[in-house]
């Protein structure tokens, strides 16, 4: 929670277009969660090693990202699931597409 204030008081505001066209003014910070699809098959730490490195990876090559904080939870379900909280804007078309 720390964390997630001091990225908010750091970040500056400001003016974004989404992919449709849509300004959004005063942007600060966004929140994604991620879920898996279907069953967890595989340990917690192959998912965040590989699923979420890989994510994370390709969001920053392709927007710049440079500041965010993650949190691991679990489903009631007992399947992983992240948190993430950035003050890059990401549209939800390119996160559902990576």
């Amino acid at each position: 929670k720390r964390h997630i204030n001091w990225l908010y008081y750091l970040s500056k505001s400001k003016s974004v277009k989404t992919y449709s066209g849509k300004s959004i003014y005063n942007f600060k910070i966004a929140f994604i969660t991620l879920t898996l699809p279907s069953k967890q098959l595989t340990c917690t730490a192959d998912v965040t090693n590989n699923l979420l490195n890989n994510f994370l990876t390709e969001v920053r090559q392709r927007t710049k990202m440079e500041n965010y904080v993650w949190r691991l939870e679990f489903q009631k379900n007992g399947n992983v699931h992240y948190h993430i909280v950035t003050d890059t804007y990401i549209d939800y078309f390119l996160i559902k597409k990576v």
